[in-house]
This record gives structure tokens, sequence and C-alpha cells, in this order.
């Protein structure tokens, strides 16, 4: 798996996991409304998922080469170009 392949996946889980949290804390939805407990925990899974999208932003930034992939760097193994250099499909 290249590097940009991993980026990819990283970034579709957070875009996944903000659209689960932003249902977890929509205070119209079902299980928000009514005992108050309820929402207490919908609010804290709301919470946690918001903190495994920071730690999965972490991990992207530390993925993301700083390489400017510069020419002599690049080559091309069938299917596209890629830096040797970092790995990063361009």
């Amino acid at each position: 798996m290249t590097l940009k392949k991993a980026v990819d996946i990283i970034d579709f889980t957070i875009k996944r996991k903000l659209e689960i949290r932003e249902g977890f804390i929509d205070p119209t939805k079902s299980w928000n409304r009514g005992d108050p407990n309820i929402s207490v925990v919908s609010t804290e899974l709301g919470r946690i998922l918001s903190e495994d999208v920071e730690i999965l932003k972490l991990i992207r930034s530390q993925m993301i080469p700083k390489c400017k992939h510069p020419k002599k760097m690049r080559d091309y193994d069938g299917n596209g170009w890629y830096c040797m250099n970092c790995n990063w499909d361009l």
C-alpha cells in the first residue's frame, strides 16, 4: 500500500467518524430526546469520536511527506508515477 492510499483511507475514516459524531450530538434525533441519561451517553459518544478524529489527524499529518518530488526522483512503475524519495503516488 502506498502512502497516498493510506492517507486516503484515513481521510475517509475521519469523514465517516465526523458524520457519526454529528448524528450522536444532534438534539433532533430520537435517541437525544426524552431520558436525560441517553442524551448524556450520546453526547459522550460524540466526544469520544471527536478524540478519535483528532488522533487520526495527527497520524495523517505524520504520514504526509514534506518531499517536493523532484523530477530526478520520479519513476513510472507501469501503473502510474511515484516519487522514489518518499513513495508518494503522483
